[in-house]
Formats: C-alpha cells, sequence, structure tokens
C-alpha cells in the first residue's frame, strides 16, 4: 500500500492535476474528503476536457456508489476561489471560463455529475 502511495505520487508530482482539483477543493474545504469531492469533480472535468477516460471513469466511481455531494456557499463565491487556482487551470488541456465552472458546480450540486 505504501509502495503504491509513492508511485500515485510521483507521477502526480511529475504530471500535476488539473479542473477535477481545482473544482474539488471547494467541496474539501466544507468538510467532504478529498476523494470523496473527486470522484464527482474528476467525473465532470473529464467530460468537459473530452477525455477519452470519460465513460470508464464514470462507470468506475458509479459503482462506488458515493453519497451525492452539496456545497453550503453560494456558486458565485465558489467559483471566485476555484478561479483563483491557477496552478491547476493553466495545466488543464481546455480553457475555462468562469460560467464554465458555475455549470460544473451546478451539475455536481444538482446530482447530475454522471448524466450525459
Amino acid at each position: 500500500m505504501a509502495y503504491g502511495s509513492l508511485c500515485a505520487g510521483l507521477g502526480f508530482g511529475n504530471t500535476s492535476t488539473t479542473l477535477g482539483h481545482a473544482l474539488s477543493y471547494v467541496f474539501s474545504n466544507e468538510g467532504i474528503s478529498h476523494g470523496h469531492a473527486l470522484a464527482f469533480t474528476t467525473t465532470v472535468a473529464h467530460r468537459f476536457n473530452d477525455s477519452v477516460f470519460y465513460n470508464r471513469y464514470k462507470n468506475l466511481v458509479r459503482k462506488l456508489n458515493f453519497e451525492e455531494i452539496n456545497l453550503k456557499q453560494n456558486l458565485e463565491d465558489a467559483v471566485k476561489l476555484v478561479l483563483i487556482d491557477k496552478r491547476h487551470l493553466d495545466n488543464n488541456p481546455k480553457r475555462i471560463s468562469k460560467s464554465e465552472i458555475i455549470k460544473l458546480l451546478s451539475i455536481i450540486c444538482s446530482g447530475k455529475s454522471f448524466d450525459d
């Protein structure tokens, strides 16, 4: 387990992370575990980025049956926090606008992360 964690850390350290992580922090900051938040935020990020792995990832996360997540703060405040995270957003394969971030957060909060 420790070796697997080390390998994952080395992989992330060398490639960085993108939109899914930028979106996840607003949920994690409200007490939702990081991995739980990432299940939903990475799913919508894969779809937004037109990832070839979207269906594969979506099906895996569905099987894990995570409880839906929601934000306590309003979307305007949440999107401001996401937009500050240039480290992850600049690494994303597609540029994203404020309105697109609001749309993705709305999808997550409405429980439609897995709807196509």
